[in-house]
């Protein structure tokens, strides 16, 4: 994420404003970066199905870019 190029992803533990521990995704497309912050967890129990399809719908862009290419 942090060079030029490509479209890409990248998931972070981060501590947000309060000092909760929280998953970030960053996703960059078309040279456009956006940060996803994911919903904590008290036990940091970040493979949950609520945590699954918000990564899901954070990485859904990249998906369908690599879809319609393989179209062509």
């Amino acid at each position: 994420m942090d060079r030029d190029g490509g479209d890409a992803c990248a998931v972070a533990v981060e501590y947000d404003a309060d000092g909760t521990i929280i998953p970030v995704v960053y996703v960059r497309r078309r040279g456009h970066m956006a940060e996803h912050a994911l919903p904590p967890h008290p036990l940091h129990t970040f493979d949950t199905d609520e945590h699954r399809r918000q990564l899901a719908e954070c990485l859904a862009p990249l998906m369908s870019r690599k879809a319609d290419a393989s179209r062509v």
